[in-house]
């Protein structure tokens, strides 16, 4: 039988067609380097920290951002003393090629790493809520049963993290859901329950409360496009027909947290992260009734095939998230 090799070696022309050949792997490799050093100037916003991270030489990194200018017709950067900032044309090459480098970087290093242990990098994306409880476990683990795994974990709002899933920027993410309305290869890891916080003494009567009494409190919540707040704002309209007194817009829940226990206001958080970072006597904390909950979801990036390191992680988050926020 003759191999695929040998059946383009016509005599006259393998001397033609080989070096030919060669000349497209060498710039195919110049292609992929000009890429990546775009992107990691793109993230890192500098030469000079670009330059640190690639260990390549600050004029060798902009010969490489120019000439890829010049082959796409578009300037990518704007320079200035402060850094590089993406222009709207790099914007939208970051958009697109960040995510495919990504997945051909974690193809090489499966292929590497066939008859070993799953190796690799694997990208997680988690609100912040839940990323506070899960991560110390999730990380134990993995640097215990998968020692060749190196971990990223992003945190991020929902709303961020889909378009990250939808780009392919990261290999899972555990969001809120419903599942069912995401849109993506998306499972229910657990109900995480919502809870009523105030400061030692300034809370409700002793009991569970109903939303209602979260009129004309002053309530401190994240702001209006975050899930939290609309599930928050549906439920008083639903159940009690009442608009919400926000007094302070709070992003992240451990200044919201601060904020209750210098006694400027309520809010409203997992019961999962109130147990672990509200259980002191510095705050009270009450369910509600009827009970006020979310549903923690494990997505998936669409189209996007799973290596064994992220299969094995996938397996991992799940078991811990589900634990932790049982």
């Amino acid at each position: 039988m003759v191999s695929a090799r040998h059946m383009y070696c016509v005599p006259g022309r393998c001397e033609i067609i080989m070096p030919v050949c060669r000349v497209y792997q060498d710039c195919m490799d110049m292609e992929l380097h000009r890429l990546r050093t775009f992107v990691a100037v793109a993230e890192i916003g500098s030469l000079s920290g670009a330059s640190d991270v690639l260990r390549i030489a600050q004029p060798a990194l902009s010969r490489q951002i120019r000439l890829l200018e010049e082959e796409v017709g578009q300037q990518l950067f704007t320079r200035s003393h402060a850094g590089m900032r993406l222009t709207p044309a790099g914007g939208e090459l970051l958009a697109r090629v960040s995510g495919l480098l990504r997945q051909l970087e974690q193809s090489l290093d499966e292929v590497r790493s066939f008859a070993q242990d799953p190796a690799g990098e694997v990208t997680i994306a988690m609100v912040p809520t839940v990323c506070a409880v899960v991560a110390e476990a999730l990380v134990r683990r993995v640097a215990r049963e998968l020692p060749q795994v190196r971990l990223r974990l992003i945190e991020g709002y929902t709303s961020h993290i889909l378009d990250w899933l939808h780009q392919r920027e990261v290999d899972m993410a555990v969001i809120y859901g419903p599942a069912i309305d995401l849109h993506l290869r998306a499972r229910t890891l657990a109900t995480d329950e919502l809870v009523l916080i105030a400061a030692a003494g300034q809370g409700p009567a002793p009991g569970p409360v109903a939303v209602a009494d979260l009129a004309e409190k002053p309530l401190i919540l994240p702001g209006s496009q975050h899930g939290l707040r609309l599930v928050i704002e549906k439920a008083a309209e639903e159940r009690s027909g009442i608009r919400l007194t926000i007094a302070v817009e709070a992003g992240a829940f451990a200044t919201s947290l601060e904020l209750v226990a210098a006694g400027l206001g309520w809010t409203v958080l997992p019961g999962s992260t109130a147990a672990r970072f509200a259980a002191d006597g510095r705050f009270e904390i009450r369910p509600f009734a009827p009970r006020l909950s979310r549903q923690v979801v494990l997505a998936e990036p669409p189209g996007k095939p799973a290596t064994r390191a992220i299969e094995r992680v996938t397996a991992i988050l799940s078991e811990e998230t589900e634990r932790l926020l049982r």
